[in-house]
């Protein structure tokens, strides 16, 4: 999950920093988490069914 974690850590050094956060960052994080968590959940909900 290293780009989900860049993310965030790239977001919050914007809002530290009173940067303004628009629709696009919006866009990418759930770009991002489809990508990265979404099949990490599913392969983790298989082994418990």
């Amino acid at each position: 999950m290293s780009k989900l974690t860049d993310f965030y850590t790239h977001k919050a050094s914007l809002l530290e920093k009173g940067e303004p956060i628009d629709a696009q960052w919006e866009l990418l994080e759930d770009k991002l988490l489809k990508e990265e968590l979404l099949p990490e959940l599913i392969e983790q909900l298989k082994t418990v069914s």
